[in-house]
């Protein structure tokens, strides 16, 4: 196997990688926002 391509095949492995880090990253915050979004919910219903 050329050089060129354990290259390629690194950089596609970091690129990858970091996509999916970010992406569950990503959900993580998205999740965490819901949940404060229903615990205002909540509290706007306790106060009525």
């Amino acid at each position: 196997m050329p050089k060129n391509i354990e290259y390629m095949v690194t950089a596609y492995g970091l690129v990858s990688s970091v996509v999916i880090i970010y992406t569950i990253i990503i959900f993580v915050k998205l999740r965490s926002v819901k949940t404060k979004l229903k615990n205002l919910q909540q509290a706007n219903r306790n106060e009525a």
